[in-house]
């Protein structure tokens, strides 16, 4: 099929319904004073189902803003054919019939004598009425329904599309949809009709894929048999399984070709010479060279230039070049030098050719090698090619290991979303434990809860509307009504206000509104860089953790990250002083301070109400907002602080590079700065008043042996050589696995956690925390994120979520988006059009209310 849409046919109708034919929906071409049109089209179209059928359309009003102004937000549609969202103009219900309906397209003036009377709009001569029966067994596909909808100039507007009332001669639009006998009146004759809509149909679209499982490995099979032309994107996705292929082959796809190629590179040994030696970190280290001839870059240059960034390699060394023994002599570890200029003598000695040449630091790994060999260190090139022509020469194999680990994480954060997925972050819903004692009835009850809000997210991921969700189980034409969240509902109106104004003066009214009706309890804050996005997310962190309680935090990047904690903890700050200043309330001191447990969660709301009848509203303290990196890392910089209290950021070596970034780790809000400061250490500022209850409840809790130990230590009363004095390793000491107890029951008492959705998955202590005790999410820079990280911190219980960022500023890196494969016609990464569909986009093209900032 082309590239281009084959098919596109649309035309203004009325929808007739009864006997005899009424009127029920009638298009403003037809009916000047209709508030509601409708339209039948025929759309076929790349890489997706054909469509017969018709829209169901409102007008929303100029630019939406109304709605803005009143902090319903505006609404965005997808731009057909592009990867990109625009103001929406029009609320849209689309309905696509089923393939096996009878069609009959009759006169006009004989289904309907009078139209010309009854559509003011109607000048042509001649006209058709369609008639549409649908089989019994059979159901259109409906999109768009249920999507938020406001209208406050016309109020009959909302109870059509929102409250099920009658349209006209006592239809509703649920009505409507399920008939199974609808007539279609158009202003064209029976033959223009025939011609332009009831062609025989293409066949149904399908992915040459199926859902193959959480495993990385058995993508390779389908993804070699099934190679082509990349897939036109498509914001609606029709079932779970489309949607779970989508999705895993867009972040699969674009490692797996480079995965095959290091596979290849490594069965091939190539010459290598050792250069020089070092000794690094009491370790003899040696710089290699291996060999990379022309061949080499013919046929792996692409891939090779996506592998080397990853840096760590592994050196396979061999005695010949090559032999039936296929297990290597030794087995060593190391890094790929991008500069061998920085290596003093090195390139004057060696002349390294970077199209010919991979220079190497390795060292011997933990791997078992068939035998040692003996190492010869060349002075220079010379003396080593002089080794070569004389068959004393080294070869080896490299491999560089794709970090198919990250493809694998996010193919399993896909697959919660299929429907035999189990739950994921179920915060507060105390469900039934497999191997404990029988469940409650409260427990059962929960568990068809959360089953069912399950069922929600998959529809809502999706992207279609809710129709399959809302009709589930109801056997009559009344819709289920989707849940919508109050984040200012916690009982305490000074605290809801001082939030509030966090935003502008002239935007808070809108603010509120918004914070106070959001639909599934999501919501988007969309901006431009430099527009107050970031703040403004963080008062809907401070709004979600006092209506919820512990809110995780994400984003794209390190960067991301750390600045949304940064803006969380300051922006707790400010409010808390504006409470303050707003109620008097001071925050408790001392022990008292243990006893306002909870103070920043929902719970608290059950005191508030008594601020709206006169009586002393509670205290509010500031967040407790951790910004948290690999648990290693932390080890590294608590043992280095608890020696120099001064060391600070420089704690942490600037080598310890975070990932594949060149972000670095930093000491605020870090693990390592909370728990300092609750143990009392001068590397950090005091605990204070207005920090959380739960802090000063984690620093008065009594303490012996190890943690008092540990405490002295912190506070400069034991030094760190008598705090590992080996007569006292048993009882002190801060081993990894100490460590984490420490990190693990500080995270008890954490407000906001802000870390990578990596680190959500992998690190331990994160991963229970997101799903045990994160009852709302929030990503900022979400433009910039792939669906997949989303899911992964998300989870699949519809919880609460924030999305924050701009869909105009740079998608989601795909790495592989224009490569080709092979033959001609064939892409290395068939869904890369998918990959560039942020978080952010698709729930924005899919019509969700967005709060904008100027």
């Amino acid at each position: 099929m082309s590239k281009k849409a084959k098919t596109m046919q649309s035309k203004d109708c009325a929808i007739l319904l009864g006997e005899p034919l009424t009127p029920v929906i009638v298009a403003q071409v037809l009916d000047r004073v209709s508030l509601i049109s409708s339209r039948f089209k025929l759309i076929t179209a790349q890489d997706c189902d054909p469509l017969l059928g018709y829209t169901i359309e409102v007008d929303l009003a100029k630019n939406q803003a109304s709605n803005e102004t009143l902090g319903f937000g505006v609404r965005y549609n997808s731009r057909r054919g592009l990867i990109d969202a625009e103001l929406a103009t029009k609320h849209v219900i689309k309905i696509r019939l089923p393939r096996n309906v009878t069609i009959v397209v009759e006169d006009a003036r004989q289904a309907l004598p009078k139209y010309s009377e009854i559509f003011s709009g109607a000048f042509h001569d001649e006209a058709s009425v369609i008639h549409v029966t649908v089989p019994k067994n059979s159901e259109p596909t409906v999109e768009g329904s249920c999507l938020p909808f406001s209208d406050r100039e016309h109020p009959q507007l909302e109870g059509w599309l929102r409250g099920n009332q009658p349209i006209a001669a006592g239809f509703s639009l649920i009505d409507i949809i399920k008939q199974k006998k609808i007539s279609f009146f158009m202003d064209l004759s029976v033959n223009e009709v025939n011609k332009k809509f009831l062609q025989p149909l293409p066949e149904p679209f399908k992915f040459p894929y199926q859902t193959v499982g959480a495993k990385f490995e058995d993508y390779r099979g389908p993804v070699k048999m099934h190679k082509g032309h990349q897939f036109a994107p498509r914001f609606v996705l029709d079932s779970d399984d489309d949607h779970n292929i989508a999705v895993n082959h867009t972040v699969v796809q674009d490692v797996l070709w480079i995965y095959e190629a290091a596979h290849d590179i490594k069965r091939v040994r190539r010459p290598l010479y050792f250069a020089s030696s070092v000794n690094l970190d009491g370790k003899v280290k040696y710089y290699v060279v291996f060999s990379l001839p022309e061949d080499f870059w013919a046929a792996y240059g692409d891939a090779w230039r996506r592998l080397a960034k990853f840096s760590r390699v592994e050196v396979s060394l061999y005695d010949s070049e090559a032999g039936s023994d296929s297990d290597p002599c030794e087995e060593w570890d190391g890094t790929i030098i991008e500069d061998p200029e920085s290596i003093p003598r090195f390139v004057e000695c060696h002349e390294p050719d970077a199209r010919k040449d991979l220079v190497m630091l390795i060292e011997p790994s933990k791997r078992p090698g068939k035998k040692p060999i003996r190492r010869q260190v060349f002075e220079n090139r010379s003396a080593a090619n002089r080794a070569k022509r004389d068959g004393k020469s080294y070869w080896a194999t490299v491999f560089v290991n794709p970090e198919v680990h990250e493809v694998q994480r996010k193919i399993k954060s896909t697959d919660l979303f299929l429907s035999t997925s189990n739950t994921a972050n179920i915060a507060g819903w105390n469900l039934p434990v497999t191997g404990q004692q029988p469940p409650t009835a409260v427990q059962l009850q929960n568990q068809v809860t959360i089953m069912d809000r399950m069922h929600l997210h998959r529809v809502f991921v999706r992207g279609a509307g809710f129709w399959e969700w809302q009709m589930k189980g109801s056997g009559v034409n009344v819709p289920r009504s989707l849940p919508v969240m109050n984040f200012l509902e916690f009982g305490n109106q000074a605290l809801a206000r001082a939030i509030v104004q966090e935003a502008l003066p002239e935007d808070r009214a809108r603010w509120a509104n918004y914070l106070q009706r959001r639909l599934l309890g999501f919501g988007i804050i969309s901006a431009a860089p430099g527009t107050g996005k970031t703040t403004m997310m963080a008062s809907a962190v401070l709004a979600m953790a006092a209506r919820l309680g512990k809110v995780l935090c994400s984003g794209p990047t390190h960067v991301a990250i750390s600045n949304f904690a940064e803006r969380i903890y300051k922006r707790s700050c400010a409010v808390v002083e504006r409470y303050k200043a707003n109620t008097g309330k001071e925050a408790n001191t001392g022990k008292e301070a243990n006893t306002v447990k909870e103070a920043n969660t929902g719970k608290e709301a059950n005191t508030g109400k008594e601020a709206n009848t006169g009586k002393e509203a509670p205290s509010y303290r500031r967040l407790t907002v951790v910004r948290g990196y690999k648990l290693e890392v932390e080890l590294v910089a608590i043992k280095a602080l608890l020696q120099d209290p001064s060391l600070g950021d420089a704690a942490v070596p600037d080598h310890m590079l975070l990932d594949n970034s060149n972000s670095r780790w930093k000491l605020h809000l870090s693990p390592t700065y909370w728990l300092l400061m609750v143990l009392g250490s001068p590397a950090v500022r005091k605990l204070e008043n207005d920090d959380s209850a739960g802090l000063w409840a984690l620093h008065d809790l009594p303490v012996e042996g190890a943690t008092a130990r540990l405490r002295a230590l912190a506070q400069g009363k034991m030094s760190w050589a008598a705090f590992n004095d080996p007569a006292f390793n048993e009882a002190g000491g801060l081993d990894k696995n100490r460590f984490a107890n420490y990190i693990g029951k500080l995270l008890q008492y954490v407000d906001v956690l802000c870390v990578t959705p990596a680190a959500s998955h992998n690190v331990r202590e994160y991963a229970m925390w997101k799903h045990w005790h994160a009852k709302a999410i929030a990503i900022d820079e979400a433009g910039n994120m792939n669906c997949a990280d989303l899911y992964d911190v998300w989870g699949n219980t519809m919880q609460p979520c924030f999305l924050g960022g701009d869909h105009m500023q740079l998608p989601p890196t795909v790495m592989s988006s224009m490569d080709t494969g092979t033959a001609e016609g064939e892409y290395r990464n068939r869904f890369a059009k998918y990959g560039k569909i942020s978080a952010l986009l698709k729930f924005q093209a899919m019509g969700m209310p967005v709060y904008r900032l100027n």
